[in-house]
């Protein structure tokens, strides 16, 4: 158990670091002007598919490393748990955020300071921080790879 315990927060580790180089991997793509619309502080499109195949590719690789690190299909169980409780918390905090005016035209934003000053669509938040991610690390993680850790 406590094996499966430690594959589910190294899965979970896999899916920060995945997520960490999908994000700024768009961001070197689109810029700080591709990221938002317009001069608003609401996120592009582009920005929006960008982070849910980013989400995508993490859960898959998060759920593939719990599950060949762990010693049964309770290392992925274990993750989504993991996933769901932090993403429904992240949203719940996440409700009463205020937002920050704009100081400076998009275009001269540096990565760091575009986070402060985005403003997600609620429907976005409810995808990208609960079901999505946890569903596709279920889906790589129910069969135990050829190659696991004995």
């Amino acid at each position: 158990m406590v094996r499966n315990i430690l594959a589910a927060i190294g899965g979970y580790v896999v899916m920060i670091l995945v997520v960490f180089v999908g994000i700024g991997s768009a961001w070197m793509i689109l810029g700080a002007s591709g990221a938002f619309a317009g001069e608003s502080p609401t996120p592009s499109s582009a920005w929006m598919v960008g982070n849910l195949v980013s989400g995508f590719m993490a859960a898959v690789a998060g759920g593939w490393a719990a599950r060949r690190v762990g010693t049964s299909s309770a290392s992925v169980r274990i993750l989504i748990g993991l996933v769901l409780v932090l993403g429904v918390v992240s949203l719940l905090l996440s409700q009463g955020a205020s937002v920050q005016a704009l100081d400076k035209p998009v275009a001269d934003l540096t990565f760091m300071e575009a986070g402060s000053y985005a403003v997600q669509p609620a429907w976005y938040n409810w995808v990208i921080r609960s079901w999505a991610p946890s569903a596709c690390g279920s889906a790589v993680g129910r069969r135990r790879p050829p190659d696991a850790i004995p």
